[in-house]
């Protein structure tokens, strides 16, 4: 097996560009630290498209400041997303959990 390699947050979402579509993993294992790393970047990018299916913690890119930057399509609304969802910038996409 090859050594794997590592790099920072910030060097790991440098290449996302304007446009892109992501899934984020959700529950115990959403990416915070990535997730910060692109929030930061908000002001360098516009039209990045969030999926998610059940997300842990606070979700800064829900804030309505950031709604030239992302949009969101949750699979499942949780407690965290629940206040923002607005049905314009942040969809909700039934799905059948089971």
């Amino acid at each position: 097996m090859a050594n794997p390699q590592f790099c920072s947050a910030d060097e790991a979402v440098k290449s996302i560009q304007s446009g892109a579509h992501i899934f984020i993993h959700g529950a115990a294992a959403t990416p915070h630290r990535l997730i910060d790393a692109l929030v930061a970047r908000a002001s360098e990018l516009k039209d990045i498209t969030l999926y998610h299916m059940h997300t842990e913690g606070p979700l800064e890119y829900l804030k309505p400041e950031y709604k030239e930057t992302f949009k969101v399509r949750s699979l499942f609304v949780g407690a965290n997303v629940r206040a923002a969802l607005d049905f314009d910038r942040i969809d909700y996409i039934p799905c059948f959990l089971s």
